[in-house]
Parts: C-alpha cells; structure tokens; sequence
C-alpha cells in the first residue's frame, strides 16, 4: 500500500494543504484565501482564531478530496512564510494578532537601529539587516506600543512552527525558519542571548523554543487538532522548513550553485552556497535544509501578489487567462510599474503607473505590471550574480509559471534559461518531502527530493525581446530610484 504525505504551506496570500504519494504525484490540494488585514500604516496581521480555523479547515478539505482514510497519511510536513511574527503565553494563548512578512509597522525602529549602530551589532552574528519585518524589529515594536502583550510573551514562533504547536501542541524552532529571523548566530548555527540583548529585548530569549531541523519528529497531531482538522490522532508531524527551502528542495535545487526564482506575494531569488556571503546590498543569509549550506537570498514583497490585485481590485476579478491574453497581444509600450504594492526593495516608497496616457488600455496596464514584477526579480538577480558567475539555467517556481506569456517575459527579461517545476504547489511538496525523510521513507532529503520532483517545460530568452527589456529596464531604475 503507498505512503501518502501531506504538505501545508501557509501564505500571505492563500493558505494550501496538498496530499502527495511518496513518489511526489499530487494526489489532491485544498486553499483557502488567507485572511490577512492590511492597514493604512503599513500593517499585515491575521486573527490567530482565524488562522487555526484556516489552517484546519484546509487539512480536511485536502484529505477529503483525495479519498484515502486519514490513518493513510505517514506524516506531515509545513512550510509557510519566513519573518513576521506569532507570540503565545507559556500555556499556548495567542498574545496578540499574527503578524506577516509584509508587515512594514516596524520601519521607525528598523530605521533607527540602522542609524545608532544597532543593526550593524546584531550583524555582525545574524549575517542579516535588521529589517522592518524580522522578528526583533517586531517584538520591539511590541514593547515599546502594546507592553502589556509584550510582558505576556512566553513563546515566540515563526510562522510554520506555529502551526506546527496548533497542530501537535509542542513548541519547536526549526532552524530554517529561525536563521532567517534575526535572532540567531549564523557563524556558529545557534541561538545566542547576546542578539536578544543588542535589541533590547533580553527578556524574549527564554521564550525561543529548542531548535530542531527539518526532517526530525515534532510531534503528533493532538486529539483536539484531529477532531478539528481530520487527519488521525498519532499523525506524526516533521520540523517542516522556511517556504524558501521549501521551494528550492521542490525544484530539485540541492547543490551549491543553483539559483531559483520564486514568484508569490515575495519575490524570492536564492541560490545555495557552502559559505555565507556578507554584504551592504541587502542580501540575507540563513540555514538551508541540508546540512553545512547555506541560503543565500534577495527579496522583497514585489512579486506577483502585484498582479491579484490589479485583478481583483481594478480589473473586477478578470480571469487570469485573459489578462494572459491581453498582455501576449499587446505590443511594446512606454507605460512602466513599479510593484510596491506591499513593500519596497528601492528608493521608492509607493507603487506607481508611469507614461500613462489616454491612448493606453487595460493591455497596456498589464502588460507593465507583468513587465515591473519582472524587473524587480531582475533586480535581485543582478544583485546575486555580484557575488557568484551568472548561471546558464535559473529555476523557476510559483505563480508566475501559470502563465506561459509572464514566464517566457521573464526568461527575456532576465536573459537566462528559465527550468520550471512539474509540480504546482511548491511549498507544500517541499514539505512532504521534508516529511517522508522524517517517516523514514527516503533516507535523506537529496534522495526524496530526487525521487518525488520533476522537471516541468523550459524556457529560452529571445534575444531579441531581451534588447527592448534591457533599455525598458533602465527606465524602470530610474523610476525605482527615484
């Protein structure tokens, strides 16, 4: 009889469960929007209650639909969004709203800490700027606006190792997840009271669960999770990984060298390295999934999340097949966005349509946004490669390779070989893998990976195309800088 695993992958934008065979074929998938609140200051934040409600209810539909009996599922596996933040009391109770990775409350004390000194202190052990959504940032902003929840603190979680506690009732840091968060010293791989500390926020340390790494057990799916989400009493539940790895252990990327592209709410671009890079320019560091590497990243919230929304809010919920339609059909033109919708990676502040007139159309509107979430990932691309030889092949990964007209743009825009992923949901494959090692079916990550992933179609750059985007390109800097 096959062994069915289950991968979860939490996101800002749409919550998935997805049950997988232990030879990588999905076999079903449920998602439900995730139910995230944006405000005016820059705020992203969920309702803990919400999200647990969320996060079972997708488990359920994800087994129901695949139609075998919930004692068939061999473990589970979570990948879900890296930074932002989710804090219990020390008996399990949500002190204050989940908070995402787009979350930009944080900015004034980021800011501050870049201007005294305390960023570059904390870097010097963390590898990683002290941005406005890491989790220092955040549980700083929480002792110096709510102290009160701030006092109640007793755990501190990411945001996959927070369901993983919904679901098991066992706190855990998986090292992926943490090594990305600010709060751990990357030269030595552990946690270190001396970052917690430079932050001024001494008292968190103690609340940091244990580490464990993305293969071990952590647990079993507790009486009250399976009576709410289906899956058996007993389940076992792996460590799960950070989506990035997630992502990349889906597009089989296991050796030094490869560089993926992962288009979502984040436009992610890593590739992983045996060493970590230290540099001004914005790049992170963490802990990859395999032992001894190291994932070497540049992001920002400026990815296809851009697009929904010109779908849902300005285009009245468009079928995405037409807005492909539209953009394949519309020729070259003026019109330049950048995609800061949620965020920024630039000297610009606010996303905004540029050579606008009155003889555009809608074609035109998409089209540059197709183009600006491009350029953005070029940006970050460009930035990797400083610090590396540019590849022959990049492999792609989410939302963006829905779209065959968005993909080929992007293999033009980036003048590379684009290799994308027969699968389609990324992150929770990522993390079935990570939980058929843990069950014991394959020995090791490389060998799941290998056994459960495949190749999807492959793209090569126009050279032609990739001229006219070269001299777009440049405009949308001048635009990005201000």
């Amino acid at each position: 009889m096959d062994k069915y695993l289950l991968g979860i992958d939490y996101g800002g934008t749409v919550t998935k469960a997805a049950v997988f065979g232990s030879d990588g074929r999905q076999v079903s998938v449920y998602s439900e929007k995730t139910d995230v609140a944006f405000s005016a200051d820059g705020r992203c934040e969920i309702d803990p209650v919400r999200l647990k409600k969320t996060v079972m209810s997708v488990i359920r539909g994800a087994v129901a639909e695949s139609g075998i009996a919930p004692s068939d599922v061999a473990c589970v596996g979570i990948s879900g969004h890296g930074k932002g933040l989710y804090v219990t009391d020390k008996s399990g109770e949500p002190v204050f709203c989940g908070i995402l990775s787009s979350d930009r409350r944080g900015g004034e004390i980021s800011e501050r800490w870049k201007r005294d000194g305390t960023s570059d202190r904390a870097k010097k052990l963390t590898l990683q700027d002290a941005d406005a959504p890491l989790p220092p940032v955040l549980l700083r902003w929480l002792k110096e606006n709510e102290p009160d929840a701030y006092k109640r603190i007793g755990r501190v979680f990411e945001a996959k190792d927070y369901i993983r506690f919904l679901l098991t009732g066992e706190a855990y840091a998986e090292v992926t997840d943490y090594s990305g968060a600010g709060l751990m010293d990357l030269i030595n791989q552990r946690f270190d009271p001396k970052i917690t500390d430079i932050f001024g926020i001494s008292e968190i340390y103690g609340a940091i669960p244990p580490a464990v790494h993305s293969a071990d057990l952590c647990g079993f799916i507790t009486a009250e999770a399976a009576q709410l989400c289906g899956l058996e009493k007993g389940t076992p539940v792996s460590g799960g990984m950070f989506d990035i790895d997630a992502c990349a252990v889906a597009l089989s990327a296991a050796v030094p060298g490869d560089i993926c592209v992962i288009t979502g709410t984040w436009s992610i671009n890593e590739y992983i390295s045996a060493s970590p890079v230290i540099a001004d320019d914005g790049t992170r560091n963490s802990l990859f999934a395999l032992p001894g590497r190291y994932l070497i990243e540049q992001s920002s919230p400026t990815s296809a999340g851009n697009l929904d929304f010109f779908i849902g809010t300005v285009f009245g919920g468009m079928p995405y097949k037409e807005a492909d339609m539209l953009v394949k059909e519309c020729p070259y033109n003026g019109v330049i966005f950048t995609p800061y919708l949620y965020g920024t990676n630039s000297k610009a502040k606010t996303a905004a349509l540029s050579g606008l007139t009155r003889a555009h159309t809608r074609a035109d509107i998409l089209r540059a946004v197709f183009e600006g979430v491009a350029f953005s990932h070029k940006l970050h691309f460009d930035a990797l490669c400083a610090h590396r030889d540019a590849p022959e092949t990049v492999l792609m990964g989410g939302g963006v390779c829905s779209s065959a007209v968005w993909t080929q743009m992007f293999a033009d825009v980036l003048g590379v070989r684009l290799r994308t992923s027969s699968a389609k949901e990324l992150g929770a494959l990522g993390a079935a893998v990570c939980a058929a090692v843990c069950a014991g079916i394959y020995p090791d990550l490389q060998t799941a990976a290998k056994s459960m992933t495949g190749d999807g179609a492959v793209y090569e750059p126009d050279p032609a195309a990739n001229a006219v985007y070269r001299e777009k390109y440049g405009k949308f800097l001048e635009e990005a800088n201000g």
